[in-house]
């Protein structure tokens, strides 16, 4: 190829052709050199870049963005809560704050605790306020995710601590055991009065679904305690229990255990003596539409 290339450009034609096939000759060889130097313009910039920031990868395959994509791939197919890998892809992403946009052409091993605290102060350089440590250290989580898969390859000998970050512990809020017991009480008045709220009536079930959200920790959501049926149920025994499979919920999917009063509860859902269809809700089963249910 080359030497036909260098007689075409020396004597305008290679071997006998038409005018036209020997325009189109020369034409194909201006643009094959064209390519080769467009190439070797970018083998050189790309050395010449890691001659003057040793903390990029000499290879592709060492880079940080090969492995954040081999990350993001495993995710991906392992399935599990959808948000859950949004959130994740997006740190990952994230058009010109994203890890990749940051991080990706270093070399894994050359990322340091120091570099990750200088990723976090160019995040709050491109915001009018800080954002919230919270936020900071699940940018610094997935940097350590991406890099133990870099790890196991044996690339690095270490994954490198994430920089010190001061968090404000906010934990759920909760019901003492006396706001408990009141809020029973008054569920209870409720229903035997027959109190109507918002257009629904209060009933025994409305009792019993509160006592089992307090009994079975699950968070009165669509997926969750709205999302579970007769078949993500399971008794158990030693001691007593409930086991139920939750689909969807904010973690993804999880078995969840209950305390023992929840399966007095859960009993109550149903006549003695018989099984319920494994495909029916557990609450509020008369609402087909369940996004509509926690409307009411």
């Amino acid at each position: 190829m080359e030497l036909q290339a260098d007689l075409v450009l020396r004597h305008g034609f290679a071997g006998k052709a038409c005018p036209v096939d020997r325009l189109l000759a020369f034409l194909d060889v201006l643009l094959c050199r064209a390519a080769l130097i467009v190439e070797a313009a970018f083998e050189f910039a790309d050395s010449y870049k890691r001659n003057s920031n040793p903390s990029l990868a000499a290879n592709r395959d060492r880079s940080f963005e090969s492995y954040a994509r081999k990350f993001d791939n495993f995710n991906k197919v392992k399935g599990g809560n959808a948000r859950s890998y949004s959130d994740g892809h997006k740190v990952l992403f994230r058009e010109g704050d994203g890890l990749i946009s940051y991080f990706g052409k270093f070399d894994v091993g050359k990322i340091t605790s120091g570099e990750m605290r200088d990723f976090l102060v160019h995040l709050d350089s491109q915001r009018p306020a800080p954002l919230a440590n919270s936020t900071k250290a699940k940018q610094c989580m997935t940097v350590r995710q991406v890099l133990r898969l870099a790890f196991e390859d044996g690339l690095i000998n270490k994954i490198p601590e994430a920089p010190k970050l001061k968090t404000v512990d906010k934990p759920r809020l909760t019901f003492t055991e006396k706001e408990y017991k009141k809020l029973m009480t008054v569920a209870r008045q409720c229903a035997q009065r027959g109190d109507v709220l918002r257009g629904v009536q209060m009933t025994q079930k409305h009792v019993h679904l509160f006592a089992f959200v307090v009994h079975s920790f699950l968070r009165p959501t669509e997926k969750e305690l709205f999302g579970l049926r007769h078949g993500d149920v399971e008794m158990k025994s030693k001691p007593i229990h409930l086991v139920m499979s939750v689909h969807g919920g904010k973690t993804g999917f999880r078995k969840a255990a209950t305390l023992s009063f929840a399966v007095l509860l859960y009993k109550s859902m149903f006549m003695p003596l018989t099984t319920p269809d494994p495909g029916a809700h557990v609450f509020m089963p008369e609402y087909k539409n369940r996004a509509a249910l926690l409307q009411n």
